[in-house]
């Protein structure tokens, strides 16, 4: 009997290992396919299509009803209630830079350039100094680098990549609240995701290198994150992940540099300036000490919540996290899954894909804040990723399959992210423990202001006249006072009673979203010998607490 077993087991482990070893064999077959898959027919006819469904995958006019409706759909969410819900942190700073234009300061807010501020400044002429007005271009924007991602996607994988990483651009939870914030990044992406599909085409129309360098120029004067864009297309040429730069003599790469330079400074004038040049001095050495900035618009926080847990950087495995629990779970999986198809392939569409998003995902978590406007640019690239990686697992398949597989993917980004509209930033997979971590996942920016709006009003009502509101970001206190109450930063306060009266603090706003290692001391204290005369509730979640204190600065 036991020699049976053995022989039984032995068997059964045999059996194992070579189905284990088919299926890596026809994994790798179908990824060895051409990025374009889906053909009229095949020599069976398996593939063999109705006319609608050819034109949809591959005609010109199937494309651009394609794009409209992708657009449509990506405008649409991003426009749902766009006006509701307070400014995040830092938008206020946006709407406060532009009002200061109008009056002739066109140097408050200089660390970032012109080019975004100068939409704003339209935007808010029709629309009013409000969140639609702010934000209304980066949903428009945010529409644009959908189409711009499928083009994308579309020119390395072919017209089943193109409508996957479309899709996960237009109903991404993470990439829908990034441009659902008033701020640069969006219009930033926007450009560089033009500059990257004319760089792509250059390879047959070298004549388009004009429009790569005048783009890259372009979202530089939107925000100065993009001033590698252009060396690093250069570099990806000379790597061969790319199309490499025609130019040979000196006098060509001169010329490109006055171009680029150039037509920066057309987009982004103020740059010209000494004023500018001093700013960004002064904001730099503000930053790197710690310090708030000369005009006292941004107090810098020394820490952030990640799981319960207070980190005064982020951690190395930071980024990961947050896409993997704050993304649906269709969408990890069609990335992960395209990760690990691009990693087995690793073709030049593969690596430079993987260097764009893994690379620059790797560049921005040593820096030691982090705000989830940030990951604008990666989101693109790893819609691109998950697009190419389905598109080949579904090589080969029938039509029905394909658009079956289409209709799943769609509903499993659409039903989740319909769910949270107006606050997608909230949103958890429940592998992150769903709404009740939202909290938890988030960076600064993303919910620290929500709440704050009702939670100021409330605190104006019991503040006297003269004295100050603690809160996480005192300038927000006076954005939305129109400049009647001051506010002082719960950083610097430690928990003393006689420190509170000597800063006159009578107020104070707790916010559970922006729990430092600088403040969680102080917020403890409030919280435990305080009772809040205010709570404040967005979605079910704390956003902010009214404490109000005696003239000896005790709590009541």
């Amino acid at each position: 009997m036991p020699l049976r077993l053995e022989r039984s087991g032995a068997r059964l482990m045999s059996s194992i290992g070579d189905k284990t070893t088919a299926a890596w064999s026809r994994l790798q077959a179908r990824l060895s396919q051409p990025d374009v898959e889906l053909t009229e027919a095949t020599a069976d006819g398996r593939l063999r299509m109705t006319t609608g469904w050819q034109r949809l995958l591959t005609d010109r006019t199937g494309l651009l009803i394609g794009l409209a409706l992708l657009a449509a759909a990506a405008l649409t969410v991003r426009l749902w209630d766009i006006g509701v819900g307070d400014l995040v942190q830092a938008e206020h700073h946006k709407l406060a830079s532009v009002e200061a234009w109008r009056s002739g300061d066109i140097f408050v807010d200089g660390e970032h350039p012109a080019l975004f501020k100068a939409l704003v400044l339209g935007s808010t002429s029709i629309f009013g100094d409000g969140a639609i007005g702010l934000r209304l271009p980066n949903a428009i924007l945010g529409a644009v680098s959908v189409a711009l991602t499928a083009l994308i996607a579309r020119r390395l994988g072919g017209p089943v990549a193109g409508w996957t990483a479309g899709a996960l651009m237009a109903l991404g939870t993470i990439a829908v609240a990034i441009d659902r914030v008033g701020k640069e990044d969006t219009l930033m992406m926007a450009l560089a995701l033009g500059a990257i599909l004319a760089w792509l085409y250059a390879e047959e129309r070298p004549k388009l290198w004009i429009l790569v360098v005048v783009l890259a120029a372009a979202a530089a004067a939107a925000k100065y994150f993009a001033l590698p864009l252009l060396p690093a297309l250069f570099l990806l040429g000379f790597l061969k992940m790319g199309p490499r730069p025609p130019w040979r003599d000196w006098q060509t790469w001169t010329a490109v540099v006055v171009l680029f330079v150039g037509a920066h400074v057309v987009l982004n004038p103020m740059i010209a300036t000494p004023e500018q040049w001093q700013f960004i001095w002064s904001f730099a050495g503000s930053s790197a000490a710690g310090n708030p900035t000369p005009d006292g618009t941004l107090v810098p926080t020394t820490g952030f919540q990640v799981a319960e847990q207070i980190y005064a950087s982020k951690p190395a495995w930071y980024y990961a996290l947050y896409l993997g629990l704050k993304s649906q779970i269709v969408w990890a999986v069609v990335v992960g899954v395209g990760l690990v198809a691009a990693a087995i392939r690793f073709r030049r569409s593969d690596r430079f894909l993987l260097v764009w998003g893994l690379g620059y995902l790797l560049i921005i978590s040593t820096v030691p804040f982090g705000f989830a406007r940030y990951l604008a640019p990666a989101i693109p690239a790893l819609a691109i990723v998950g697009g190419l990686g389905l598109s080949r697992l579904l090589a080969g398949r029938s039509p029905r399959v394909v658009v079956a597989a289409g209709a799943v993917l769609v509903a499993g980004l659409a039903i989740p992210l319909a769910q949270t509209l107006p606050h997608p930033t909230l949103f958890v997979n429940s592998f992150g423990g769903g709404q009740d971590q939202a909290l938890y996942w988030t960076p600064n920016d993303a919910v620290g202001n929500l709440g704050m709006a009702e939670a100021v009003a409330a605190a104006e009502e019991v503040t006297p006249e003269g004295a100050r509101i603690a809160s996480a970001d005192p300038s927000l206190i006076r954005f939305l006072t129109d400049g009647r109450l001051d506010g002082v930063a719960v950083e610097n306060l430690p928990p003393s009673p006689e420190r509170l009266q000597e800063e006159n603090v009578r107020t104070v706003i707790v916010q559970p979203s922006e729990l430092s290692l600088g403040n969680q001391a102080f917020f403890e204290w409030i919280q435990r010998e305080g009772t809040p005369v205010t709570s404040v509730t967005v979605e079910d979640l704390d956003a902010a607490r009214v404490y109000v204190l005696d003239p000896a600065g005790r709590p009541r």
